[in-house]
């Protein structure tokens, strides 16, 4: 059964991505550009690069806190804690910014692809750089993560940005659907 599950998720992702081609290539303006950003909390760089009128695909490097909750005793009590780990993280997203242009025809800014977006991702998260300091925390492993996500994307000033995502992951090596969800503020150069 967890095999099939397996499957059909791939074909659905797979479709998903296929239809968000094929409605991006449809269109006729051109309003994603290439861009390329260093971000400031979690660090790292990134490369965006237009394939089509609304779609890109975004490679990015960064070292990403991820933190995960555990069960200790204290003073003969059961409480939970929250533990933190360091990881550095390689992904690549196929983007597509279903508002871009109606941002244009208002007249809002579009300028280093400033819009709201679907995307289709796979990240690799690699072993944690800081050992947990508490005992019972257990430090998510590393490992494939393929997920799709809903994001937003803001420029302001004359070249900072936010990017906002949140969505459902699936990570491959422990076999179960993890929550995703990223903040990254920093600048593009």
């Amino acid at each position: 059964m967890k095999k099939f599950i397996q499957k059909i998720s791939v074909i659905v992702l797979l479709t998903i991505c296929l239809l968000m081609v094929k409605q991006s290539k449809a269109q006729y303006n051109n309003y994603t550009s290439n861009n390329f950003g260093l971000s400031l909390i979690e660090p790292g760089i990134g490369l965006e690069y237009a394939i089509a009128s609304k779609s890109t695909i975004k490679f990015r490097t960064a070292i990403t806190a991820l933190s995960s909750v555990y069960k200790q005793q204290v003073l003969g009590m059961e409480d939970y804690f929250i533990s933190y780990t360091f990881h550095p993280i390689a992904s690549i997203a196929y983007r597509n910014y279903y508002n871009i242009a109606k941002r244009d025809n208002n007249r809002r800014r579009t300028d280093y692809n400033s819009a709201n977006y679907f995307s289709l991702s796979a990240m690799y998260l690699f072993k944690n750089i800081n050992e947990p300091t508490e005992t019972g925390a257990i430090a998510p492993k590393g490992g494939f993560i393929p997920s799709l996500l809903w994001g937003i994307q803001r420029s302001f000033n004359k070249r900072m940005f936010i990017d906002v995502n949140i969505g459902p992951g699936y990570h491959l090596d422990e076999s179960k659907i993890i929550p995703m969800s990223e903040l990254t503020f920093g600048i593009h150069l």
